[in-house]
């Protein structure tokens, strides 16, 4: 799943892994509850669920990327998971008046033709993106 999103900011549209935010999580929080709520939150916001979810580590963010952060929480970090074989389970969230997005699969196999497009202009997407290809054996590292 992507989404292609006009951004504002610097007046383009971008290819990305749609972002979902699942909030602050309690300190300690253990894997299965981050997974469920992050299922939760990735059907509200794209309308796919079930498959497979895989965890793909942790990178930190930088704070002025993200509403809500502010200057003490440097180091924050954000869970990457790789999802597989979903499926169209609801309506994806209705968009506010001023988003432009929509949401688009991707059959992995021309994932990496996408990731190479320069479309993708959002660090942590591309992050994730590499992340989850590599765990899948779909690029490899060559010296």
């Amino acid at each position: 799943m992507t989404l292609c999103q006009w951004k504002p900011g610097v007046n383009r549209a971008s290819w990305e892994l749609p972002p979902g935010g699942i909030g602050e999580l309690e300190p300690g929080a253990r894997l299965d509850e981050i997974m469920h709520t992050t299922r939760r939150a990735y059907l509200k916001e794209t309308g796919f669920g079930g498959g497979e979810l895989r965890s793909l580590g942790q990178i930190a963010i930088e704070t002025s990327k993200y509403r809500g952060l502010g200057p003490e929480e440097h180091g924050t970090l954000a869970h990457l998971f790789l999802a597989t074989e979903l499926e169209r389970m609801d309506e994806a969230r209705k968009l506010e008046r001023n988003e432009i997005m929509e949401n688009l699969l991707v059959p992995l196999h021309e994932f990496p033709a996408v990731l190479g497009s320069g479309h993708f202009i959002e660090e942590s997407a591309v992050a994730c993106a590499y992340k989850a290809l590599l765990e899948l054996g779909m690029l490899r590292w060559s010296l």
